[in-house]
């Protein structure tokens, strides 16, 4: 079986690591790939020996046929046999591509906005399956598409096979991520206040934040009215530098995007010591089987959770490893893979794509 994997820009940008990861699974899996990428992307070495065809994303009406007809050109002598797009803004394309190719096509569902523009079968008759990321997602999907075209494949992540030992010189350091991409002022504000009520007994917090350019300079204003400053730091986008942030003992996750993705998962799998507001729309976001979740962005919960951590590291540990665990068994990149490859086979010979309980 061949299966021509297409990306959109977001995918291609923040989760690099994770899709060469899958399309290795599937190759594992015995399934060949192709891959189609923005031409604005460069390509991975990793992963350099599956075909790559370029594609030009547009949304401009008469452009968008001529980047599907270049896209099906290129991957005329390729012939797959089922069509993935991963990332909304590949949908279009990839389903036109599918029709062009007389083959399936399967959408993957990684948030609550993707989830509510799962076209209708019956206008697309060429959608195979639609594949949310989460149980909650797939009820959303459930609204628009029959449910056996349904199938949840949790987001797959490496799990190192030691864990990374969190809080080890709390007496000297302790790195925290703030993974703010999407968070509105004031929840980011909220970390702020929260930080400032634990500093002066833990002098030795430094909080490295992700922020939208739109908040980054009210947050530093508000790290300077707080006095916390020499704790606050600005980094670049965590998701386009993982193997260092995933380094550092806590995350913060301040706000409900509706949004899956791989970072929050694999800072899990590291472990990370996680604090999270709760995401109905994200699984690892909404139990505190893998994460210390809060309801709302409030100062004092997050100086709360903050001091627990910080105050019993041993029991922290213990936590976070309880949680890799979790991640171990649920969101393995070997499930994904058997996951995505019963899928396709599904999708080919008319059977039934089930909701898993």
């Amino acid at each position: 079986m061949l299966a021509a994997l297409m990306i959109d820009e977001a995918i291609a940008r923040t989760e690099r690591d994770w899709f060469a990861r899958t399309v290795v699974g599937l190759l594992s899996a015995g399934l060949r790939v192709v891959r189609l990428m923005p031409e604005s992307q460069p390509d991975d070495p990793r992963i350099a020996l599956t075909p790559l065809i370029p594609y030009r994303p547009s949304g401009l009406p008469w452009s968008v046929k001529s980047s599907i007809r270049e896209a099906r050109e290129a991957l005329a002598p390729h012939a797959p046999d089922v069509v993935h797009a991963i990332g909304a803004g590949s949908w279009r394309t990839a389903l036109a591509l599918a029709k062009e190719m007389q083959c399936p096509a399967a959408l993957s569902v990684w948030s609550r906005e993707e989830a509510r523009a799962v076209p209708r079968p019956g206008a697309v008759p060429q959608l195979g399956a639609v594949l949310p990321a989460c149980e909650a997602l797939a009820q959303e999907c459930g609204r628009s598409v029959p449910r056996e075209m349904v199938q949840v494949v949790p987001i797959g992540v490496y799990v190192p096979p030691e864990p990374h030992q969190i809080l080890a010189q709390i007496e000297f350091s302790v790195a925290v991520v703030l993974a703010g991409r999407g968070a509105p002022a004031a929840a980011i504000e909220s970390v702020i206040d929260g930080l400032a009520m634990v500093a002066p007994d833990f002098r030795q917090v430094t909080i490295f934040a992700d922020l939208d350019e739109s908040v980054r300079a009210r947050a530093w204003r508000r790290a300077g009215e707080r006095s916390v400053r020499a704790q606050f730091s600005l980094t670049p986008d965590v998701l386009e530098h993982r193997d260092l942030v995933l380094s550092a003992s806590v995350l913060l996750a301040p706000a409900a995007t509706g949004r899956c993705n791989s970072f929050l998962i694999q800072a899990m799998a590291m472990p990370m010591a996680t604090i999270a507001v709760r995401d109905l729309y994200n699984d690892v976001l909404n139990t505190d089987e893998a994460a210390t979740i809060i309801e709302r962005a409030e100062a004092a919960a997050w100086a709360t959770a903050l001091r627990r951590i910080l105050s019993d590291p041993q029991g922290a540990r213990t936590r976070a490893e309880a949680a890799r665990r979790l991640i171990a068994a649920r969101h393995s990149m070997s499930t994904q893979s058997e996951l995505l490859a019963s899928t396709y086979e599904r999708m080919l010979t008319g059977g039934n794509v089930a909701i898993a309980t």
